[in-house]
């Protein structure tokens, strides 16, 4: 079965330097600090990208919070077969009949709460740094 993941952005920052490469380094070093180093933010992806219109080099970070979307199917569909057990105790479960509109919006309620999670976490993780340099 293919894995399918879906992901949505909650984060974006820019990075600038001298150079491409200075720009891009600042912004590894900070995904590096306080995403990939921490704990909690295992579902976060990110991306680089570099812009052009900016006066000096700039990269723009993004991050996003990805989840297996095969999980949430999985999960709603022994949701509806347990459910489907109780009212109708001798009739077989019609996969044929559900249309899914209940897993899309499990779908968007698992991806918000990850999202607002991982936001959190990114910014504590940034405020817990910041009061580090603080004598």
């Amino acid at each position: 079965m293919e894995m399918i993941i879906c992901s949505e952005k909650f984060f974006s920052k820019k990075f600038s330097g001298e150079t491409t490469k200075e720009a891009y380094m600042k912004a590894a070093k900070w995904v590096a600090k306080y995403v990939v180093a921490k704990d909690g933010l295992e579902q976060v992806t990110y991306n680089y990208e570099k812009l052009k219109e900016e006066a000096a080099p700039t990269i723009q970070l993004t991050l996003y919070v990805s989840m297996n979307e095969n999980e949430i199917q999985d999960r709603h569909c022994a949701i509806c077969k347990e459910s489907h057990s109780h009212f109708f105790i001798s009739e077989e479960t019609n996969c044929n009949w559900c249309k899914l509109l209940a897993y899309h919006k499990r779908k968007k309620d698992s991806i918000k709460v990850k999202k607002s999670y991982c936001g959190e976490m990114l910014r504590k993780n940034i405020e817990a740094s910041d009061y580090d340099k603080v004598d």
